[in-house]
């Protein structure tokens, strides 16, 4: 899919009940200044040791899921 210069990529972050975070994509027209396709989303929650994240599509199949482990540097 590639975008018309009208178009841009809508993230909208949301935080479920159970600290879980998911972002959802969308197509905004610039032009109409509304949503005009729905995208996919990635859900990411926090585990003991990892990020579990998965990534759907707009019919809410998943396309990639991946577990990504914690690394933090400490802060000077």
């Amino acid at each position: 899919m590639k975008l018309q210069d009208h178009e841009n990529i809508l993230m909208r972050t949301d935080r479920l009940d159970d600290d879980s975070v998911v972002v959802n994509f969308d197509v905004y027209d610039t032009d109409q200044r509304e949503v005009i396709k729905d995208g996919g989303y990635v859900h990411i929650r926090q585990e003991l040791e990892f990020f579990n994240v998965v990534v759907y599509n707009c019919d809410g199949d998943v396309l990639s899921e991946v577990n990504v482990p914690f690394n933090f540097k400490e802060l000077a």
